[in-house]
């Protein structure tokens, strides 16, 4: 008897979640793929709104805008919310030629819902002005869940454009999910209270720790072009009892591009639920060196709770990285990428066996990466592999906690420049 795939007697609603699950998290967002698998499924996608509500729009000198073709898949999208994503592809800012190839399509945009709005590129948003104004004339504009605006944030924004962008903000009270400058945040905007993920360039530490004590639900936090903390500025908050900032629901901070490393701002936040932490693109900043990471590692409390670290670009000497690990006792994912300084010191640390008087190194680390890391070779890596794995395997006797007989944990993947090192180890790969 012939076989049936099941996917045929899938209901239509069915695959059209499916549909969608794929578009989510598909970087093309194109459904031509799907319309010509089979008829059935054309007819699914075809009839299935949503698939059609996400737009990307390039825009650029040899990429002009097709404003018919978007229309088109705005009408098959119907009346479901919009999520647009734009990007700006001129190698220099050009206003005029920029609002020129928007134009084209502003005119299918009136009085339509918007779910999320993206805007990349080497512009300012002075272009978009007519793009926000579509938006607070939506009639429920109060729906946008997503704004990321990665411009050139140094170039000057006209008063009417930010005036603009802060009212959607006052409106938009549904946005989770925002990448904006600190500096076109208002402290008493409310839609800071229902955040989830921030990302928030320029401003200085005072300033973010004001905004971060309105956003108590935030879960992923990404600082970056963020200027220093002064002493004075510290003590001014603290004399009004308000530097400490709880946040219960932070699981994850990136530290990317900073002027040095706002170590006021982080010890003034309480983060209970803290676990993934990513330092990254400090190459050449004398502000940032082997005595701040140190001073970092012990000076910040929550530091202790880290489980997955990633170091990208920093100038750190190899002792103050290794020092650094040994104030991580719960870590299980390392990832060091493009660390100059990182060779057989730090994997002879991390193999080191434990005594009575020292314990292992990161006891409970499970996965490594080690990326364009110059002075490491897949030899001492290898090395390091081959006495985690040969140690794993015995076991300290029940109730014993001398740490010398104590085993870490099972190493599950080890990465040198995308080779596999556990199999190469064992001989599998």
């Amino acid at each position: 008897m012939a076989m049936r795939s099941s996917i045929k007697d899938l209901p239509a609603e069915v695959l059209g979640m499916i549909f969608l699950e794929i578009a989510e998290h598909s970087k093309s967002h194109q459904c031509g793929l799907l319309v010509s698998v089979c008829r059935r499924w054309n007819d699914v996608v075809q009839n299935t709104p949503q698939l059609w509500s996400r737009l990307n729009v390039t825009t650029g000198k040899n990429t002009p805008l097709d404003s018919a073709r978007y229309q088109k898949r705005l009408e098959k999208a119907k009346k479901t919310p919009l999520s647009i994503f734009i990007h700006v592809d001129f190698p220099t800012y050009q206003p005029d030629p920029i609002k020129g190839h928007l134009q084209r399509l502003y005119p299918a945009l009136v009085q339509r819902q918007w779910r999320s709005l993206s805007i990349m590129g080497k512009t300012t948003l002075d272009p978009f002005e007519h793009l926000f104004r579509h938006i607070l004339d939506s009639p429920q504009t109060c729906k946008l869940s997503s704004l990321r605006l990665v411009t050139n944030w140094g170039l000057t924004q006209s008063p009417t454009t930010l005036q603009l962008i802060r009212e959607v903000l006052a409106t938009a009270l549904s946005i989770s999910d925002l990448v904006i400058p600190f500096p076109f945040l208002e402290p008493a905007c409310p839609l800071l209270s229902g955040l989830h993920h921030l990302q928030g360039k320029l401003g200085n530490g005072t300033e973010i720790l004001r905004f971060l004590q309105e956003t108590p639900l935030l879960q992923s936090l990404r600082l970056s072009c963020v200027s220093d903390v002064g002493d004075s500025a510290v003590e001014d908050m603290g004399s009004n009892g308000n530097t400490r900032c709880r946040l219960e629901a932070m699981e994850c901070l990136d530290l990317i591009c900073l002027d040095t490393l706002p170590q006021r701002l982080l010890q003034q936040l309480d983060l209970p639920g803290i676990h993934t932490l990513k330092l990254g693109d400090l190459w050449d900043n004398p502000k940032v060196g082997d005595r701040e990471i140190g001073s970092f590692m012990t000076s910040v409390n929550w530091v202790g709770r880290i489980r997955s670290l990633t170091l990208e670009n920093i100038e750190v000497a190899e002792k103050a990285l290794i020092s650094a690990l040994g104030n991580l006792p719960v870590l299980t994912h390392l990832t060091l990428e493009s660390q100059k300084t990182v060779g057989v010191k730090t994997t002879k640390a991390l193999s080191q066996k434990a005594t009575a008087k020292r314990e292992w190194l990161c006891p409970h680390l499970q996965e490594v990466w080690f990326n364009s890391c110059r002075k490491l070779k897949g030899d001492d890596v290898e090395a390091f592999v081959e006495v985690r794995i040969r140690d794993v395997t015995t076991t300290a006797p029940r109730g014993v906690t001398d740490p010398s007989l104590v085993p870490p944990a099972r190493l599950r993947k080890v990465f040198w420049d995308g080779r596999d090192m556990i199999a190469r180890a064992l001989g599998t790969g």
